[in-house]
């Protein structure tokens, strides 16, 4: 496999393991995807730039995730300034595209369960909730083995290689922080 094709499926695991956080939406608040996107940061930084891949989840009023498919993926190219983002190409949805998306929708909220294209067998489980009337998100997945609320994610470089991939979430129930680096 070419180096880059590689890294490029390196970097779709970070993707798994991205970090989310749960944030207060602002009424009306305007994201990259339209007026009702709220970033769910499933975010992909690395040592050689600092572009990255972001993830968001589009939301209606109600906090609940919109459509069929309401998880999508953009770039955040921060080495051309704050606010500029892209669409993923063609040839990056493959790697870093979001693959089945299963919505399950409450009163309070909802949640996206879906995989990446790269990696079908290692879910992630999107959660919006409506808590004293603010919209939270998180992403939920494993770190270290143990369910987690993921956190941030950082890959360090070598020349056409990973060297290793630094996982960071906080484990569900105790809220204890874990850490996993992956050496691929």
């Amino acid at each position: 496999m070419h180096p880059a094709m590689r890294l490029r499926k390196v970097c779709a695991v970070l993707a798994v393991a991205a970090a989310c956080v749960a944030l207060p939406r602002p009424a009306g608040a305007r994201g990259p995807l339209g007026a009702n996107a709220h970033p769910v940061i499933f975010v992909v930084s690395k040592s050689e730039n600092r572009n990255q891949v972001h993830y968001a989840v589009r939301l209606d009023d109600q906090c609940v995730p919109e459509g069929e498919r309401p998880v999508r993926a953009f770039w955040r190219m921060l080495e051309r300034g704050p606010g500029v983002t892209e669409p993923l190409l063609p040839r990056e949805k493959r790697i870093y595209g979001v693959g089945r998306q299963v919505v399950e929708r409450g009163e309070r909220g909802g949640d996206v369960a879906l995989t990446l294209r790269a990696l079908p067998d290692r879910p992630v489980r999107v959660e919006a909730r409506t808590v004293d009337g603010k919209c939270t998100v998180r992403a939920v997945s494993t770190v270290s083995g143990a369910p987690s609320v993921l956190r941030r994610v950082h890959a360090v470089l070598g020349l056409f290689s990973v060297k290793r991939i630094r996982i960071e979430g906080t484990r569900l129930g105790d809220g204890a922080r874990l850490t996993e680096v992956v050496r691929p």
